[in-house]
């Protein structure tokens, strides 16, 4: 792979992410990480926690919405900074950990939510993976708010560089030739979010890649010249895929819906042993993108693994996540 595809990832993510306003929740939301996974051995005298490599800023809050949790991944250098020590074997069974935060009070609450899980996980996670869990998600823009250091930082693009063209290499076969850089990211986002359990309407991965037409443009002509995954001619791109490729990619997407459906299940009560709250967030969730919402009753809350699936099932067949 070429540098031209790091390049335009890293013009990208290394941005700053902080819009310097006082309301603008980004340092404490990172302060707050790094005190949660201080460890035995504390914070240095910068704040931060030893055992964190890199953290990660992706999701809305990119794209200018203030009205919603941060996202962010953490990228731990192992499982010992973990906040509880059997939270280092969920994390090597079923990565990444989820976790919420909140900092101050209400109504100027800064909150956020994460994920966590080792940087080999990451590395890992972006070209050996079958899933599309990883790898479509950090092909998409992000932003890096922290890296330790100039070695970690690096290490990280290149995880990044390796989202891309695995997706790249993976959504091709399915793309009928000429096409544009939007519809190949239409295409690949919506097949994406088909292998898990969304609550986002129907036509969401069209406003995602008309969001980010610019990058999702550089990002498809940097590929074009950088590998012999595609060719680019008169502003359309073509891909030389042949039959039985595009039949073996039909089938593998079949299994990574299949198989999604599954590991979301699996997330989400996963979810409920870390994130405080967690039916409560899922609810917040499905309202704000379905506009579905119904009350739970306080044994639901209490006990989420054992009593909310009658609720869940009720939202499921009015449509609010699919």
């Amino acid at each position: 792979m070429s540098d031209a595809i790091l390049s335009v990832i890293r013009d990208r993510v290394l941005q700053p992410k902080s819009t310097g306003a006082e309301d603008d929740p980004i340092e404490v939301l990172i302060a707050k990480i790094h005190e949660r996974h201080a460890g035995k051995n504390g914070l240095n005298a910068q704040g931060e926690a030893s055992g964190v490599a890199a953290i990660l800023v992706y999701g809305s809050y990119l794209r200018g919405k203030r009205d919603t949790l941060l996202d962010f991944y953490v990228l731990l250098d192992d499982f010992s900074s973990m906040p509880k020590p059997w939270h280092a074997y969920t994390a090597r069974v079923l990565a990444p950990n989820v976790y919420n935060i909140q900092v101050g009070e209400i109504p100027n609450q800064a909150r956020a939510k994460y994920a966590a899980l080792s940087i080999a996980q990451f590395e890992n996670a972006m070209t050996r993976q079958f899933h599309s869990y990883f790898w479509a998600r950090f092909a998409q823009p992000c932003g890096l708010v922290f890296a330790r250091d100039a070695a970690i930082e690096h290490r990280v693009l290149c995880a990044l560089r390796a989202a891309v063209y695995t997706f790249y290499r993976r959504v091709l076969p399915l793309v009928e030739s000429p096409f544009t850089s939007e519809a190949f990211w239409e295409l690949g986002l919506s097949q994406t979010y088909r292998c898990e359990l969304r609550a986002e309407a129907t036509g969401q991965a069209r406003k995602l890649s008309q969001a980010n037409a610019d990058y999702f443009s550089q990002l498809t002509l940097a590929a074009a010249q950088a590998t012999d995954l595609m060719t680019v001619k008169e502003g359309l791109f073509e891909a030389d895929v042949g039959e039985r490729s595009r039949q073996r990619a039909v089938y593998s997407w079949g299994v990574r819906r299949v198989q999604g459906k599954f590991l979301s299940i699996a997330r989400l009560l996963k979810a409920t042993t870390t994130f405080e709250n967690a039916l409560e967030y899922l609810l917040w969730k499905i309202q704000r993108h379905s506009g579905v919402y119904l009350a739970p009753t306080d044994r639901q809350l209490r006990y989420p693994l054992i009593f909310a699936w009658p609720l869940l099932w009720r939202l499921y067949r009015l449509g609010a996540f699919k």
